[in-house]
């Protein structure tokens, strides 16, 4: 396993923000992705995605699109094959494929209500 910070807790107020690309995955064949939000003013409608780089096309692809947060709350989502499916112990989303080599996060803003969040990701071997 490898524990990364995507995003550290900051106040963000920006339509889209995208992590840091994670490059040459070899070994890890899924991850938890946990969206942290600690504070929000009015109901800043946040919307995280996980993306995988596609070499051919150069191009980002969306692998996975959660739901809408509006809240002060806790949410994970997982990347791994085989995965079950979503539970009421905040794991909103699951998607039963494997980690490709080159990801990356983002989080949307609907609108420009500020919300203080973090974003770390486990990668799974």
């Amino acid at each position: 396993m490898k524990e990364v910070t995507l995003f550290p807790s900051a106040a963000r107020a920006l339509q889209q923000t995208y992590s840091s690309d994670v490059q040459d995955n070899i070994q890890h064949r899924g991850v938890i992705v946990t969206l942290a939000v600690s504070a929000v003013t009015s109901t800043p409608s946040l919307v995280l995605t996980i993306e995988y780089y596609d070499y051919a096309s150069g191009t980002w692809v969306v692998l996975l699109t959660a739901i809408a947060v509006t809240t002060a709350v806790t949410t994970s989502y997982i990347v791994y094959p085989g995965v079950g499916a979503a539970d009421a112990a905040g794991v909103l989303k699951t998607i039963g494929y494997p980690l490709p080599k080159t990801w990356r996060v983002s989080v949307a803003h609907a609108n420009t209500n500020s919300a203080t969040y973090s974003v770390g990701a486990c990668m799974i071997d």
